[in-house]
């Protein structure tokens, strides 16, 4: 099932000011609608992006000229000649709809829905583009028919709901003409992509061929509007793109606690290197060959800024007591650390800066057997024999991951000094001793309270190029000691892998198994399909995040993609309905950055693999 929502950059023109003029496309409805049919739709926009460094602002007037006018002027002249109409009742009231049984109507959508559905309708008609007025025209018949009768499959011509057939779908008329303009959108996109990029023209009947293909569109929207339904997300597009994209550091990168950083008891337990090829492993052992120019003028000390010096400190000695860090007086490297919150809770994850050092490092291989959304799309079920989902997650992989010994001075952090050890105090533990750090010490030298010791990483840093290629080797090499094959593995260029043991997908620390079976079938079962892989991970000691683990479920979340009752793959609903919001909240305001756009694409990106 083909799904997401797609955005193509076609042209940066530079400016007189330095900006860029963004000769691109905007968000589509949702390319469910669209299937394999089309790659968008097409909303043109003339968006003037600031390139990174030049400050925040963008701006577009009505005609879709340049102005040359100061940020403030153009964006009072923009909001003086086109009325923010990105919604139907009002951003207050859209913002505060809300789904509950009583307000849902059996024989059409919430009024949630509707009025999202209305605003997305509303937002593109009149978003003062060349495909907007042509979304218009279509709707309305206004376009120009075609001298003769086309036996083409696009473009297509206008339509009503008498062409459809709705197939046990109860919705009442007002419901069936709303989703009907759904599709109208999706066939104007539809239309004016064949045309590249503009449409003149179109069929005056519906033949056989279009009816089927309009068939097909409205199936996938009838499977969109429940996906919809399913959240409480806000529905205010005011702020919506920067809700989306906008970069909050306070909230992205959360001054450090050290409590809350994630660290298994004992790390550095695995040793990857035996699942590289020879050649790669040679090169991840030896600093000369992994960093064949050199280290140039990587530093050597960095100070920490990810907040208190203290929590700092005291991840330091979490870390020197989990094996994860060395200690050493003589670094060749060191790159900042900073944290990352986890989704769900107050958790973090601590990344390891290696921006320099992975730009100066060998381009590193890509990693074997990745899994990403695309490859989803390969697997195949019915109603009768459903797909099972079981899935396994490392804990805290790349913790788990050594380093060769060779490249310990490389992976430096920000010094401490070793009275700043020795002074740490928590409540409960013990205080670390001169003893216990000096064997920690790779001088091998008697630890010095007045002596500034770098901690070095004992494992595959995250934040280092070459790590996510050796973790997903020792994840494939797991997999494959469980006595499954390459052949069913899942990837995007790959081969379809499904056969009768399953099919598996392994993306750097989760792994998931795919089953198509009967209920007779399941219940044949003697063990779950991921017991040999529990088994190779209690041997070879990868530690396993227990929390995650699902086994023979008809419903789960894989790469960000749910898998629906065994039958269906969808994005998550709070996304879609966010990507939408955003998509109307940028097509009203026409501000944005090229680092905002690059969010934006990136995350669409990733929905539109489907």
């Amino acid at each position: 099932m083909n799904s997401g929502v797609f955005i193509f950059l076609d042209t940066l023109v530079p400016q007189p000011t330095g900006c860029f003029m963004l000769h691109g496309t905007v968000l589509c409805l949702e390319t469910l609608l669209c299937g394999s049919l089309s790659d968008a739709f097409r909303l043109d926009l003339n968006l003037l992006v600031a390139p990174p460094g030049l400050g925040e602002w963008s701006c577009l007037a009505a005609s879709g000229g340049y102005d040359q006018e100061a940020p403030a002027a153009c964006e009072r002249q923009w909001k003086s000649n086109v009325e923010v109409e990105a919604i139907v009742a009002g951003p207050d009231d859209l913002g505060s709809a809300s789904t509950t049984d009583a307000q849902v109507d059996k024989q059409g959508l919430s009024p949630r829905c509707a009025s999202l559905l209305q605003a997305w309708i509303k937002s593109v008609e009149q978003s003062h583009t060349p495909f907007g007025n042509y979304c218009f025209k279509f709707k309305r018949k206004l376009i120009k028919h075609l001298p003769k009768k086309s036996r083409d499959m696009l473009p297509l011509p206008p339509f009503t709901c008498a062409d459809l057939e709705w197939k046990g779908a109860v919705y009442n008329d007002a419901t069936k003409e709303l989703l009907v303009q759904v599709l109208h959108l999706t066939a104007s996109g539809l239309n004016w992509m064949s045309g590249g990029g503009s449409a003149k023209s179109c069929p005056r009947f519906v033949t056989r061929l279009h009816r089927s293909v309009l068939q097909g569109l409205l199936d996938k929207l009838l499977v969109l509007c429940p996906l919809l339904e399913s959240t409480e997300t806000d529905l205010n597009p005011v702020g919506a793109y920067d809700r989306l994209v906008g970069f909050d550091p306070a909230s992205s990168y959360p001054d450090l606690k050290a409590d809350l950083v994630d660290l298994p008891t004992v790390c550095g337990t695995l040793d990857p290197l035996m699942t590289l090829m020879p050649g790669d492993a040679d090169i991840v052992g030896s600093v000369d060959k992994l960093f064949p120019s050199g280290l140039g003028m990587v530093g050597k000390d960095v100070p920490f800024t990810a907040g208190s010096r203290h929590e700092y400190i005291s991840l330091v000695v979490r870390q020197l007591r989990s094996g994860k860090i060395h200690l050493t007086t003589d670094p060749l490297g060191c790159g900042s650390v900073f944290t990352i919150g986890k989704k769900g809770g107050d958790r973090q994850r601590e990344i390891w800066h290696g921006g320099l050092l992975s730009a100066l490092s060998a381009k590193p291989p890509k990693p074997p057997q990745q899994a990403n959304p695309a490859a989803l799309g390969d697997l195949e079920a019915t109603d009768d024999r459903p797909l099972y989902t079981s899935v396994r997650d490392g804990q805290a992989f790349f913790d788990q991951l050594r380093l060769p010994d060779s490249l310990l001075r490389v992976m430096g952090r920000p010094a401490v000094t070793g009275q700043e050890l020795l002074d740490w105090v928590k409540e409960g533990q013990a205080q670390l001793t001169s003893d216990e750090l000096e064997r920690h010490c790779l001088e091998h030298e008697a630890f010095a309270a007045a002596a500034r010791y770098t901690p070095v990483s004992r494992v595959w840093p995250m934040g280092f190029s070459w790590s996510s290629y050796v973790a997903q080797c020792q994840m494939v090499a797991t997999v494959k000691a469980a006595g499954f094959g390459t052949q069913q593995m899942l990837t995007e260029e790959g081969s379809l892998p499904f056969c009768a043991e399953g099919a598996i997908s392994i993306a750097t620390d989760d792994v998931a198994h795919f089953m198509q079976a009967s209920p007779y079938e399941l219940e044949q079962l003697q063990e779950v399909p991921l017991a040999p892989l529990d088994d190779v991970w209690a041997r070879w000691g990868l530690k396993e995040k227990i929390e995650k683990r699902l086994d023979l479920q008809p419903s789960a979340t894989v790469l960000g993609i749910d898998v629906r009752h065994g039958t269906q793959l969808a994005p998550k609903g709070s996304r879609l309905i966010a990507l939408l919001l955003a998509a109307m909240d940028l097509t009203s305001t026409r501000r944005t950055t090229a680092r905002d756009f690059g969010a934006l694409i990136g995350t669409i990106q990733w929905h539109d693999l489907l």
